[in-house]
């Protein structure tokens, strides 16, 4: 974290983006809990980061292996909250997701976004 908040050029992210699908679960999983973190705290909160973000997890939310899993949806409940979108215009955004896990994130999200009102 405090790398991320001393790295001024973003150097850093795209190497953090590039862990999110790496072979190891624990590399995958500490790479996710380290830009969950970073967006709850505000580092990565502008719009360029966000997409990056937003793209290049959107493909965990499937994964196979739960922590890599749950880290993901963490991931995208915190870039929800930041965007404040429609949820079904947000989900519609999430792409290799079988229905099911689809209903799954949209019902997490409801369900963030009753607890904030």
């Amino acid at each position: 974290m405090a790398m991320l908040k001393r790295d001024k050029s973003q150097t850093i992210n795209p190497e953090l983006l590039k862990r999110f699908r790496n072979k190891n679960v624990k590399i995958a999983s500490f790479s996710l809990e380290m830009a969950g973190e970073a967006l709850r705290s505000g580092l990565l909160g502008d719009e360029t980061n966000l997409r990056a973000i937003f793209k290049a997890v959107s493909g965990n939310a499937g994964h196979t292996n739960k922590e890599v899993r749950d880290a993901a949806i963490e991931v995208i409940r915190q870039i929800y909250r930041l965007t404040s979108d429609d949820i079904g215009v947000f989900t519609k955004h999430l792409t290799g997701l079988r229905p099911i896990q689809l209903k799954e994130i949209s019902d997490l999200l409801q369900e963030s976004e009753r607890q904030s009102s």
